[in-house]
């Protein structure tokens, strides 16, 4: 018996929602990434072989630090795609996340606040509080509909500021992130000519800067690449109505 057969089935027992895959991928790609920028530039500053470090030392540790500060942000990513679980029943919440597992009770709940700019919906009752990130859920319109459905309605605020900046169809969320993926790319590449001038009109001789050059050029060709890869938008497709 699958999950949704088992859901119809039993109606009392708790709904799982899981963070979506793409977080596991992305914290490989990142964690990855930086841990290799990270060994790479810690030997690169400790050979010293060009003489540009005056310090290699403390360069060595700035910069295999930094690297290693985002590799672990994207440890991070990995851990929670696979321990990160929210729970909602029809009188009971729950989340599990890396160190720790929190529960509430809906009837015993004193506010619910729906945050628009940020995505997510806080829940307060009298022990503390729990942060649900709809952006994290691959179900997140299904889970979304739930806690209008089972959080009192009077205690509910910025419901209608929340649905109209954070509802959007899947169509308008793909041309968002076409969007970002291109300014992803601007970025990558205003970097890279920054490099490519320190490293020809003034220091023609480092090479370093000409590496970072073509990491940054490379990085935004594969941003570009991404942001094509999305299929043509059908704009009169939308998301069911959120009452």
């Amino acid at each position: 018996m699958n999950a949704d057969q088992d859901s119809t089935t039993h109606p009392d027992e708790p709904r799982e929602f899981r963070c979506k895959r793409e977080i596991f991928w992305w914290g490989i790609f990142s964690a990855s990434v930086a841990f290799a920028f990270a060994i790479v530039s810690t030997l690169a500053a400790l050979w010293n072989i060009d003489g540009s470090f005056t310090r290699p030392l403390l360069a060595a540790a700035v910069m295999g630090g930094f690297w290693s500060f985002i590799g672990l942000g994207g440890v991070w990513m990995i851990a929670a795609s696979v321990y990160e679980r929210l729970y909602v029943s029809r009188d009971c919440i729950r989340m599990t996340d890396v160190f720790r597992s929190r529960a509430m009770k809906l009837d015993e709940l004193n506010h619910a606040r729906w945050r628009r700019l940020r995505g997510n919906l806080v829940l307060r009752d009298a022990a503390g509080r729990v942060v649900v990130h709809f952006a994290n859920y691959a179900q997140r319109l299904e889970l979304i509909q739930l806690l209008r459905d089972r959080i009192d309605r009077g205690l509910q605020e910025d419901w209608d500021e929340f649905a109209s900046q954070f509802l959007r169809s899947r169509d308008e969320a793909r041309r968002d992130a076409r969007r970002a993926f291109r300014l992803y790319a601007a970025v990558l590449f205003a970097f890279a000519a920054v490099f490519a001038y320190v490293a020809i009109a003034n220091r023609p001789d480092e090479r370093g800067y000409l590496l970072i050059v073509g990491v940054n050029v490379a990085g935004g060709i594969a941003c570009l690449l991404w942001a094509r890869r999305e299929p043509e938008v059908d704009a009169g497709r939308r998301p069911p109505p959120l009452k």
